[in-house]
């Protein structure tokens, strides 16, 4: 997805985040130490600054990116389309060019692209 210049890098690494904190959730210990950290505001633990970022970009607080972190990570799925239709556009071309793929399409999906790249790189 990064390819087509769909999500940006910082909503990607959130997004990671959010799955990781979904892992730390699965023993006991690893959760202990993430509510405790996260009830405790610890800003010296090193995962704590990236929740924060989390919560600023949805305006929620850390509790509930810690207890919810698939809820979450839709989240930030969620705020990314709406906030791009353009990109949501471009999806939809691209979905509707592969649904119906030939070596005509192959040539417009392939412009498609570099368009779309060079655009946000320029």
């Amino acid at each position: 997805m990064r390819a087509l210049g769909i999500f940006d890098s910082e909503t990607i690494m959130l997004m990671d985040k959010c799955t990781l904190i979904k892992l730390l959730l699965r023993t006991e210990l690893k959760k202990k130490i993430l509510v405790e950290n996260i009830e405790n505001r610890n800003r010296e633990w090193w995962m704590y600054n990236d929740i924060q970022k989390i919560c600023e970009k949805l305006g929620i607080e850390p509790e509930e990116v810690c207890f919810y972190p698939d809820k979450t990570r839709e989240k930030l799925k969620e705020r990314f389309f709406e906030s791009n239709e353009v990109e949501m556009e471009i999806i939809q071309e691209i979905k509707m060019l592969l649904s119906n793929y030939n070596y005509k399409n192959k040539r417009i999906l392939v412009d498609l692209i570099k368009l779309n790249y060079n655009q946000e790189y320029v």
